[in-house]
């Protein structure tokens, strides 16, 4: 599983691990636009290399939820064999 989101901002955040796949979705966007976004709230991924199969963000270990959702709203993130 993903590990937590570290703060500000992860709160607005939801994220989920399945079959080798982890989505990251927004939540209360409204109330993420009014505290003016992500600062420097990030996701601990599980151990390896993620590639986002949506958008062009890849990675490991600490995922700035900024470069994360920069492309699309919401991202799938898959572990690199």
């Amino acid at each position: 599983d993903a590990g937590p989101a570290a703060r500000p901002a992860q709160a607005h955040v939801v994220a989920s691990a399945r079959g080798g796949a982890l989505t990251v979705a927004p939540r209360l966007p409204v109330g993420l636009t009014a505290r003016g976004g992500w600062d420097a709230t990030a996701l601990e991924l599980p151990p390896g290399r993620w590639t986002d199969a949506l958008g062009s963000w890849s990675g490991s270990g600490t995922a700035p939820l900024a470069d994360v959702l920069a492309d699309l709203p919401v991202a799938l993130l898959v572990k690199e064999s």
